[in-house]
């Protein structure tokens, strides 16, 4: 007896989740973000932009010829130094673009986002789930490290802010 045999008489049951498109994957690269105006010690509406490139280790479920990709993300919010040096976040929804010949993509939703600070760095992980694209239904998890973040809690309190930053990136896919 076939599968859809198996299904008919009840004795197969199969989760949306086992329909999904898993993707085993790790990638290491840098991110940028920058501020204007800059972050200060007060809440106000920051033009940010955020850009990453990565380098990337398929293991599972990626198309051939994607060794990388990046993302980039643009919007007006109300921000402060809290929001970079030490507070978690609200959920984020981020898009990544391969560099596979398809030009594949896949949009990861993150509703748990956590910054810790750990000897004098700004170490903020994002935990989250593909909901659409490649690799639909695989958890995802990225850490980012912004070093020395500490030193910039002068900035914080100058006119002028905190205009940008930097930092390395993990990022990876249904481990």
């Amino acid at each position: 007896m076939g599968l859809s045999g198996l299904a008919g008489l009840g004795l197969l049951t199969l989760s949306a989740s086992a329909w999904a498109d898993p993707l085993v994957m790790t990638c290491t690269g840098a991110a940028s973000f920058t501020y204007n105006p800059g972050l200060t010690n007060t809440t106000q509406s920051i033009q940010f932009t955020s850009n990453q490139t990565d380098a990337c280790v398929p293991v599972l479920g990626a198309p051939t010829g994607l060794t990388g990709g990046t993302h980039s993300f643009s919007s007006t919010l109300p921000l402060s130094c809290d929001e970079l040096l030490g507070n978690d976040a609200v959920s984020v929804v981020r898009t990544y673009y391969w560099n596979d010949p398809a030009h594949s993509q896949s949009q990861v939703t993150y509703p748990s986002v956590r910054t810790e600070k750990v000897q004098g760095n700004s170490v903020i992980t994002f935990t989250g789930t593909v909901t659409g694209g490649l690799g639909l239904g695989s958890a995802v998890t990225q850490v980012i490290v912004l070093v020395n973040t500490a030193l910039l809690q002068d900035s914080c309190a100058s006119a002028q802010g905190i205009q940008s930053v930097s930092g390395a990136v993990s990022l990876t896919f249904g481990l």
